[in-house]
């Protein structure tokens, strides 16, 4: 595959992911304030989010390139994390590892890594003839 048709695949993952794990904190901050969820499982939403977008946007992108799984599934956690950490530099002044980034780093790369490895293509073996086999 081309190289330029890949990292292409990427980006359209990485942002397929964004966009993914903003609807789906959407809806957990919907959950929140209508009160079926508690306020203090904001964070543990917020990671799960981020890893079942970038398994969405990782599982587009690996579907598009069909080679190099796990590596295209990292580098789509890679794209979502930095647009995450663009849009938190944007909206806010500062955006730091401390409050909280380094877990969603980690789930991010746990949703990106999951689906490169579930979508890996096994390799076949190859078929044993009568001769093989004494």
């Amino acid at each position: 595959m081309d190289i330029v048709k890949m990292v292409g695949n990427i980006l359209l993952g990485g942002c397929l992911a964004l966009g993914v794990c903003c609807g789906l904190l959407f809806l957990a901050s919907m959950a929140i304030s209508v009160g079926w969820l508690k306020e203090e499982i904001a964070h543990q939403l917020t990671v799960a989010a981020c890893a079942i977008g970038t398994a969405a946007g990782a599982l587009c992108a690996i579907l598009r390139c069909k080679s190099r799984t796990l590596l295209v599934g990292l580098c789509v956690s890679a794209v979502f994390f930095l647009l995450l950490i663009s849009v938190g530099l944007i909206l806010y002044d500062d955006m730091s590892l401390e409050h909280g980034g380094a877990t969603l780093l980690c789930g991010s790369l746990c949703g990106g890594a999951a689906m490169g490895l579930l979508c890996g293509r096994s390799k076949k073996k190859p078929r044993r003839t009568g001769r093989d086999r004494a």
